[in-house]
């Protein structure tokens, strides 16, 4: 988390040795996509909820070694009843019909830039150890 952060902060993967492990209340809908051989730090989220908005940090620690890599994502998840309020968000709600289409592509969207994000990372942190 950032130094002026509120949020408290919690483990969502530990991973050594190319296995990962779920931890914390993410834990049953949380999956290791990634291949740290091949520099990919992906993860999915399931079932995003508002209250899964937040900072999320991939932090590095190879054993041995006194270096620690970090890198932040930002990930907000607004509700569909929040997002129909207003003028704007009538619209929107008339062009995309109570399917829930919105929702989807948020969160698919969110998934992907996390993915990249921690994957860039990941990738930038295997490079400095060369």
């Amino acid at each position: 988390m950032p130094e002026n952060s509120t949020q408290v902060e919690e483990m969502v993967f530990y991973c050594y040795s190319n296995h990962s492990v779920p931890v914390g209340r993410f834990r049953p809908r949380v999956q290791w996509l990634g291949d740290v051989a091949r520099k990919d730090g992906s993860v999915r989220l399931q079932d995003v909820r508002a209250d899964d908005s937040g900072t999320y940090t991939c932090e590095i620690r190879v054993l041995g070694r006194s270096s620690i890599f970090k890198n932040y994502t930002v990930l907000h998840v607004a509700s569909a009843r929040r997002r129909g309020s207003g003028f704007a968000g009538a619209q929107y709600s008339e062009s995309t019909g109570s399917s829930g289409w919105g929702a989807i592509l948020g969160y698919v969207c969110s998934t992907i830039f996390l993915a990249l994000l921690l994957g860039l990372g990941l990738k930038k942190f295997l490079q400095k150890q060369r």
